[in-house]
């Protein structure tokens, strides 16, 4: 190898593949999807909503789970604690309309991050064009840009359950296979194929 061949490949490693761009593009159409969402005017919450939105605020006024002194625990106590934090991050006072409109902006970071997340597992177990499917679907998917704006705990779920799984799998499985692959290839030809 010369020394400007060197030189050349010591550059390319430090820039950025089109493949990077590619990515962050489809992230950045997953963000403003869910923020295009998040811009309509806030919705009269419901259901589950309730009940998340009551006890964060419950949190924030230091009453703790006094919510579930009368009423039946029915829900997992992390969402309520994250949805607690993002109206505190968004300053304000808890009980108004524009605090809450704003506590949903960690949410959908959360969805953005789903969308890094699953497109990182598919790459692991199935390669690069999978990764890239994965994100175009996961980005656009209505329901997991709808769920960017609620108040339910369906994103946070997601974004715990998917980085678990992705720390489940020990690197790129493909990438491995195919190394293994090719060392037995070439001990073969070493040893002349003895089958």
């Amino acid at each position: 190898m010369t020394h400007i061949q060197a030189k050349k490949s010591k550059i390319a490693v430090g820039l950025p593949t089109p493949s990077f761009f590619l990515s962050a593009g489809i992230l950045l159409l997953a963000f403003g999807l869910r923020l295009l969402l998040w811009s309509a005017p806030l919705h009269q919450p419901a259901n589950d909503e309730v009940e998340y939105i009551t006890v964060a605020r419950d949190l924030l006024a230091g009453r703790g789970w006094q919510f579930y002194e009368h009423y039946h625990w029915l829900r997992a106590p992390l969402y309520p604690l994250f949805l607690a934090g993002s109206l505190w991050l968004a300053g304000g006072d808890p009980t108004g309309g524009e605090a809450l409109y704003r506590a949903a902006l960690p949410n959908i970071a959360l969805s953005v991050l789903n969308v890094w997340l699953i497109a990182r597992l598919a790459r692991a177990l199935f390669g690069r064009r999978a990764e890239l499917l994965a994100a175009i679907v996961t980005g656009a998917l209505w329901t997991f840009a709808t769920f960017a704006s609620l108040y339910m705990a369906e994103t946070l779920f997601t974004t715990l359950f998917t980085a678990g799984l992705l720390c489940l799998v020990p690197g790129d499985r493909r990438q491995e296979t195919g190394d293994r692959r090719q060392e037995t290839g070439d001990r073969r030809q070493e040893t002349g194929d003895r089958r």
